[in-house]
């Protein structure tokens, strides 16, 4: 039998079950659980359904298969259970806002429940580029019923106290229209032709924070930070970036010490701060502050649970959880720190909306990312727009039209971008060995190649689908090199290992224990005590000689200088991607010259991704002064792989 546990809240059930072996049945068991309306909760592994449909679902599910979905089991499982209310309410991210015409706006990850409630009780209208509901309904009203009739607390459900200057672009064919309002109070851009937004329009509603300021930044404050703090010349240029503008943009190099530059700047700038990061930073966030700010005062939100301790200095908080402050009704902090702000390009997501409305009341923000640019260029286009730069106020699609289109628009963009972003590479500021990369060809048995082709001779996958799947099958095929060229590793010194897949990572931590060689390993599900350790134990630890990790976990945020060797198991889909994993050993602290292993396997699509990887190093040197891969990239790729 599949069926593992069962959960209630009263309105939706919970349902967890034993992995599905057979592809077949696994997908038609998704199949079955969506047209009953159901999602996954990936926070707690479980298909979340409405309890209305259980009938329906269990009666289907028998049909596939009746020894794996017994309906009868699944009714006494189910009848078994006690609600909990509110059990999955903070996993749908409501978002009420306040009009000032006595309407609400209504984001949340999609729910059947929820969605209802909104359509037929509370007479809302669907914006579907926007993914948001409009209500005539005042905010008192959504949440009442969205308690009463969907299962969802006031606790759960995150209302900006302040009405808010929202914006909504249109992403239009007709070049688009910006139209910036009250809420509730839709202005008709001049020119536009558009004063009203229609229903199904594409494009994103965000809170408009205030314009672009110069600050004067006084000499004399900036000599004694760097004796007090100890900073390099070219920090001190960027703590003074950072103070001389209401908001602005350090995209510094990997390694050159971004976190403790804002630390100081955000010191003198004086007033409590807010830091928001990676979950996984969260403790590297604390341990830096309170080396730098001595005998201050850090809270570390873990979370939305948490009560704000309003005697903290500092506060830190990952990006899924900040949108807890969106309901406290006086931000005490003065400064934001948005740390690998590139984690808020997508315009439509939570975070970004909460990013934006935490703007709207902060005065000071500081946004911090080596890759402002990971896939292209109008990525920038949403951090402009957070720190009220003149570039961030025009139409999207003008933007990506004015400087996306060639080395020279993009060169101009560059120019555009300078006063508010300041970026220095690591050979023109510090003085470091360097690395060099060596490309291994590895070549694999026949046998081994029967399920690469079959995957390129599948007519029935997408192209980014199949890309993806012939490069997890690569990555499989490269484990017994990597695995035996690690246990060759020796006196030669320590090693990172990067993978996109899990499978990868335990495959090669079982070769390593088999070999009696020291390794530990750090992936999204590692606890953040244990992170810390596994980066202590590498670094400091010399019967330690491997680190293993995802690009996902491990590419950001982590100083591993004790590795002399990275060593590419799988490789990413960015160019930026592939220099952060680079320069988790080569930063300052680093005395030996850090050697990039990537090996590649001939005669694959592989082969074609690096090519375009480093093809497309020169779109973030035109910009930055980055580019992923595009669907011309990705067909291209298929081409090459299938006349391999």
């Amino acid at each position: 039998m599949s069926f593992k546990t069962f959960r209630t809240d009263g309105f939706r059930m919970g349902i967890a079950t034993r992995w599905i072996e057979d592809p077949g049945v696994r997908d038609r068991f998704k199949s079955v659980i969506r047209s009953c309306q159901g999602i996954w909760l990936n926070e707690i592994k479980q298909w979340i359904v409405p309890l209305r449909a259980s009938e329906k679902l269990f009666a289907r599910l028998e049909e596939i298969d009746k020894e794996r979905f017994p309906a009868s089991i699944a009714r006494s499982m189910l009848s078994e259970e006690e609600p909990e209310p509110y059990a999955f309410a903070q996993f749908f991210e409501v978002v009420v806002c306040r009009t000032s015409s006595g309407k609400s706006l209504v984001r949340s990850r999609y729910d059947a429940l929820i969605a209802s409630v909104l359509r037929q009780e509370l007479f809302s209208d669907w914006y579907a580029g926007t993914k948001s509901w409009l209500s005539r309904n005042g905010v008192d009203s959504v949440i009442e019923r969205l308690e009463k009739k969907a299962g969802i607390n006031r606790e759960n459900i995150v209302v900006p106290v302040d009405e808010m200057n929202i914006s909504f672009v249109l992403n239009s064919s007709d070049g688009g229209a910006q139209m910036d309002a009250w809420l509730g109070k839709v202005k008709k851009v001049e020119g536009s032709g558009l004063g009203v937004v229609e229903k199904g329009s594409a494009g994103f509603m965000l809170a408009l924070t205030s314009p672009l300021k110069s600050v004067p930044v006084a000499s004399d404050v900036l000599r004694m930070a760097e004796k007090k703090y100890g900073l390099f010349d070219f920090q001190v240029e960027g703590v003074k970036h950072l103070l001389s503008h209401s908001s602005a943009l350090l995209a510094d190099d990997m390694g050159l010490g971004k976190t403790r530059q804002a630390i100081v700047a955000s010191i003198l700038a004086g007033g409590k701060t807010l830091v928001v990061c990676p979950a996984s930073l969260k403790r590297n966030w604390k341990r830096e502050i309170e080396s730098v700010d001595k005998g201050t005062r850090v809270q570390v939100i873990e979370t939305r649970r948490d009560a704000l301790d309003f005697q903290a200095k500092w506060v830190v908080v990952n990006y899924e959880t900040m949108d807890m402050f969106v309901n406290v009704k006086k931000v005490p902090f003065s400064t934001m720190i948005l740390d690998e702000v590139h984690l808020i390009k997508e315009t439509g997501s939570a975070r970004t909306q909460a990013a934006f409305m935490l703007g709207a009341r902060i005065p000071k923000k500081m946004l911090l990312t080596a890759t402002p640019i990971m896939n292209r260029e109008s990525e920038i286009y949403t951090l402009l727009r957070l720190s009220g730069h003149p570039l961030g106020m025009i139409d999207v699609k003008e933007f990506r039209e004015a400087f996306s289109r060639s080395p020279e628009t993009r060169d101009r963009l560059g120019a555009r971008v300078r006063e508010w972003m300041l970026r220095r590479e690591k050979d023109k500021v510090v003085r470091l060995p360097g690395k060099v990369e060596t490309v291994l060809p590895v070549d694999v048995e026949p046998a081994m190649m029967e399920e690469y082709q079959k995957i390129i001779q599948d007519e029935d996958l997408t192209a980014l689908v199949k890309v993806q799947k012939l490069m997890g099958i690569v990555e499989k095929m490269k484990v017994p090199f990597v695995c035996g060229w690690l246990r060759k590793l020796g006196e030669k010194g320590k090693a990172i290992v990067f993978c996109n897949r899990l499978d990868t990572v335990k495959e090669i931590g079982k070769s390593l224990s088999d070999a009696d060689i020291g390794w530990v390993k750090l992936v999204g599900e590692t606890p953040s005590h244990e992170r810390e350790q596994s980066v202590r134990s590498f670094q400091s630890d010399p019967d330690i000689q491997v680190f293993v990790t995802t690009y996902q976990a491990g590419g950001v945020g982590l100083t591993l200088t004790a590795a002399e060797w990275v060593v590419l198991a799988g490789l990413p889909w960015t160019p930026a991607l592939k220099g952060q994993a680079e320069d988790r050993a080569n930063r300052i602290g680093q005395t030996k010259k850090v050697r990039i292993i990537t090996p590649i396997v001939a005669k694959t699509v592989e082969e074609s991704v690096y090519a375009l990887l480093e093809k497309k190093k020169t779109i973030i040197q035109e910009v930055m002064g980055g580019a992923g891969l595009n669907k011309d990239d990705i067909d291209s790729i298929l081409r090459d792989g299938a006349q391999c």
